[in-house]
């Protein structure tokens, strides 16, 4: 008797959560969708909004010429491993 009780239990939950989800299912979509497609435009507005001021920058700077005067390093040349093969191609 107490596994028949245990059963109905279990197909009355089985059946109430799929009348809450026939029931409220389109609505919880909707919302997800809606969330993700607002999340979507504003990750667009901000890289358009990111190139525009990239455009901006580079055309302020477009006739500037700068110049670094870095002195020569002297750095230690690693060890080589192997040697350098040139290959030809042939037609």
């Amino acid at each position: 008797m107490e596994f028949l009780k245990t059963l109905l239990i279990i197909i009355l939950i089985f059946l109430g959560i799929r009348i809450f989800f026939r029931m409220f299912g389109p609505a919880i979509m909707r919302y997800a969708m809606k969330k993700a497609s607002d999340k979507m435009s504003k990750k667009f507005q901000q890289q358009y909004q990111s190139q525009q001021s990239n455009r901006q920058h580079t055309q302020e700077e477009a006739g500037k010429v700068s110049f670094d005067s870095r002195t020569k390093s002297t750095r230690k040349a690693k060890k080589q491993v192997g040697e350098y093969i040139d290959f030809e191609e042939i037609d």
